[in-house]
C-alpha cells in the first residue's frame, strides 16, 4: 500500500501515532508521522521501533538528526518518514552497493 493510502491517527497500546502529512523527498513520497507516550514520557529505541512496526508491518521509516537550528524538539515526540520502498543503501543487512568506500581521514 502507497504512503499517500495511509491517513489516520490512533492509539495502540499507550502510544499515540499522528499521520501529518505526505511529501515528496530525495527518498521519494514519504508519509511524516509523529508518535508518542500516553503518558508523555520518553521512549527508548526499542519501544519506539515495537510501536512503529505494530502500525506499520514490514515498512521501512527514517529518523532525521537536523543541526540545531532545524530541530523542532516537542516534549518527547518522535517524527518518522515512513517509506513507499526500502531505501537502497541504508539495508545494513544486505551488501553495500556498488561504490561504497570508507570515509576520509580527518
Amino acid at each position: 500500500m502507497p504512503v499517500t493510502d495511509l491517513a489516520a491517527a490512533a492509539w495502540e497500546d499507550g502510544v499515540y501515532c499522528l499521520e501529518c502529512d505526505v511529501r515528496p523527498t530525495v527518498l521519494g513520497l514519504v508519509l511524516r508521522v509523529q508518535l508518542e507516550r500516553y503518558d508523555d514520557a520518553a521512549m527508548g529505541w526499542e519501544e519506539l521501533h515495537a510501536a512503529f512496526v505494530r502500525r506499520y508491518p514490514g515498512r521501512w521509516a527514517v529518523q532525521c538528526f537536523p543541526p540545531p537550528r532545524a530541530t523542532m524538539n516537542g516534549a518527547h515526540k518522535y517524527h518518522l518518514f515512513v517509506l513507499d520502498q526500502p531505501p537502497v543503501g541504508l539495508d545494513l543487512s544486505q551488501d553495500p552497493p556498488s561504490g561504497t568506500r570508507a570515509p576520509e581521514s580527518r
